[in-house]
């Protein structure tokens, strides 16, 4: 035994705790993120612009942040210069933000 686990034998332990309506509710935000991610993506190459993660931003809070206060957000999720918002980046911003809430 290698200490490792299978995700099929973890989400079976965990569906069959107390905490499977928390499961079922985190798997289910993470499906609304994804579909958001993929509504935006530049053809399917797996990231989005930063300018189009500045549309969705907006749309989610209801404001629209400085420039310099966008880039230190955009900085700040491990997004290069080249603005490429990859769903990693995307899920840390919308979780991190005031924005998550509104997904």
């Amino acid at each position: 035994v290698d200490g490792e686990i299978t995700f099929s034998d973890f989400l079976f332990v965990m569906v069959t705790t107390k905490k499977k309506d928390l499961i079922h509710k985190a798997i289910m935000q993470n499906s609304a993120f994804h579909h958001e991610f993929k509504q935006y993506e530049v053809d399917n190459m797996g990231y989005i612009t930063k300018e189009k993660f500045m549309k969705v931003y907006e749309s989610k809070t209801g404001r629209k942040p400085s420039d310099e206060e966008f880039d230190k957000m955009l900085k700040g999720a491990g997004v290069k210069e080249d603005g490429q918002v990859g769903y990693d980046a995307f899920l840390h911003l919308l979780l991190n933000t005031q924005c998550r809430a509104a997904v």
